[in-house]
């Protein structure tokens, strides 16, 4: 009986643990996710994959990450 709680536990903290994550939203396209963010020009904006891929386009975009 003990195994069984204590699964029934862990499956609870893991589900409930998966589902915290930091939710951005882009300021160009206003879009909202959870996820990585990247940053702008000026580092105080917050960009999402496509519009980071605009913006720093030839640059390798992945090397902004917030």
């Amino acid at each position: 009986m003990k195994k069984i709680i204590l699964f029934v536990f862990s499956v609870f903290i893991m589900l409930s643990l998966s589902a915290c994550g930091k939710s951005w939203t882009c300021d160009w396209c206003d879009k909202t996710w959870t996820g990585e963010a990247y940053y702008g020009g000026d580092y105080n904006e917050t960009l999402c994959d496509e519009c980071a891929y605009k913006y720093w386009d030839p640059m390798p975009y992945k090397n902004y990450k917030k």
